[in-house]
């Protein structure tokens, strides 16, 4: 996560989730099943107070 205030108004937030996009497991059952973890995923999120 980074963010940026921009004025005493604006603020802007990046979050990056997975950032080298490696493949991972985030469960296993006892089945043998296995749950996949996540892709890269990119956020941008702009806040205005007024």
């Amino acid at each position: 996560m980074v963010s940026y205030q921009v004025n005493d108004a604006l603020a802007l937030q990046l979050n990056v989730d997975n950032l080298t996009d490696k493949d991972y497991i985030t469960d296993y059952s006892a089945k043998g099943h296995f749950r996949p973890g996540a892709p890269r995923s990119i956020k941008l999120g702009v806040s205005y107070q007024f």
